[in-house]
């Protein structure tokens, strides 16, 4: 896999990975470099309404906008950025992908919102070469962005849809190492 970018892209946990604090996640690729991985957690609401830390984390949120805080993953649980999904780019924003969008907690959050927003607290991280041994080992589905499904699906059936999306029926995943 190396000199192959898989980002932007969604990682797809494998049943390999139940038990952990990755099962059944599906994470947004943001960066895959020789430098390492970076993406988030997109499936992973929480209860916790993004009011109660805006003014600890000195966002500007405006209470009306409402919104709940997603688990972005485990590394830097104190550091936010908000992703977006939206048809048209937002000033501001950077670009991720067509549809995908984020910004980071320096700028209002009110300005220009896309369609569908979410507050993330937090990312998933991997070492150089780490995330290409893990996908060998069978942890781990790359597959494209499919914003209309991020968008449209329930965040406790993402993992699910995606995978059957792919034609993949989970039950029947065996575990042990891939070939490569």
């Amino acid at each position: 896999m190396k000199g192959q970018s898989l980002a932007p892209g969604l990682l797809i946990a494998t049943r390999m990975l139940d038990g952990s604090e990755f099962a059944r996640v599906v994470i947004l690729l943001l960066e895959h470099d020789d430098e390492g991985t970076f993406g988030i957690i997109v499936n992973q609401r929480t209860d916790t309404p993004v009011s109660d830390v805006a003014e600890d984390l000195n966002l500007e949120w405006a209470s009306e906008l409402g919104g709940m805080i997603w688990r972005g993953g485990p590394v830097n649980p104190t550091e936010g950025r908000f992703i977006g999904f939206s048809k048209t780019p937002r000033e501001g924003w950077i670009q991720i992908a067509e549809g995908v969008h984020a910004l980071t907690t320096q700028k209002s959050a009110a300005e220009d919102m896309p369609d569908e927003c979410r507050f993330v607290l937090g990312h998933a991280g991997w070492s150089p070469g780490q995330l290409a041994d893990e996908i060998c080992e069978g942890c781990w589905i790359a597959s494209a962005i499919d914003v209309s499904l991020l968008m449209s699906t329930e965040p406790r059936d993402l993992w699910k849809t995606i995978m059957s999306s792919l034609g993949i029926t989970p039950r029947n995943l065996v575990h042990g190492t891939a070939v490569n």
